[in-house]
């Protein structure tokens, strides 16, 4: 009997509604049969607000690969940002199988959208007291407010005088009873030591 049945996606990578996607991977369909890129575009877009991100025609033979086959790979030009969302768009005349039923495409935001990973780094925004700062009391606790959370993993905070290097305190990151605030992006510590 003759072909009637329409290709269909069989897996999305990355997958629906994945989370920590890398910022430079590749959109891969996993189709039912062999698929033939024919016409029309996969668009990427922010789904925020519904921007395109990348609009990327599928006979483009230096982002979208796999055309005879049932895996196509779509590998977009730009880098996608960090901890953003996205969804994905496929023209319903993108695809065909060998006997010319099309694949019916994605229309909507909610078929196929991902969330990138957090490449950022934080960074402090305010040290209290400041830098530079003049006539801070002996006992003063050291303050960092970060960019974003931050949690309490390793290594040390060093307290150093200025001249001569001396280390006063060592207070492990982890230490809780002089560490507070793992888990947010206020860091306070609070030394044992009482300055000079």
């Amino acid at each position: 009997t003759t072909d009637i049945a329409a290709p269909t996606v069989v897996t999305y990578s990355p997958a629906d509604n994945a989370t920590g996607v890398g910022v430079n991977t590749n959109l891969v369909l996993t189709f039912s049969e062999p698929v033939y890129a024919q016409s029309g575009n996969i668009t990427v877009r922010h789904s925020s607000d519904h921007t395109d991100f990348e609009v990327i025609p599928v006979t483009d033979g230096t982002r979208v690969s796999g055309t005879g086959t049932d895996v196509i790979i779509v590998n977009p030009t730009g880098t996608l940002a960090s901890e953003t969302d996205y969804y994905v768009l496929i023209d319903a005349t993108a695809f065909d199988d060998v006997s010319g039923n099309s694949y019916a495409g994605i229309g909507g935001s909610t078929t196929w959208n991902f969330t990138t990973a957090d490449i950022v780094a934080p960074t402090v925004t305010l040290y209290s007291p400041a830098d530079d700062a003049t006539d801070v009391p002996v006992g003063t606790d050291l303050v960092l407010t970060f960019s974003e959370t931050v949690v309490c993993v390793s290594g040390d905070i060093r307290i150093v005088e200025s001249v001569g290097g001396l280390v006063l305190e060592t207070v492990p990151a982890t230490d809780g009873t002089r560490v507070g605030g793992c888990g947010t992006n206020v860091i306070t510590i609070n030394p044992d030591t009482t300055l000079a």
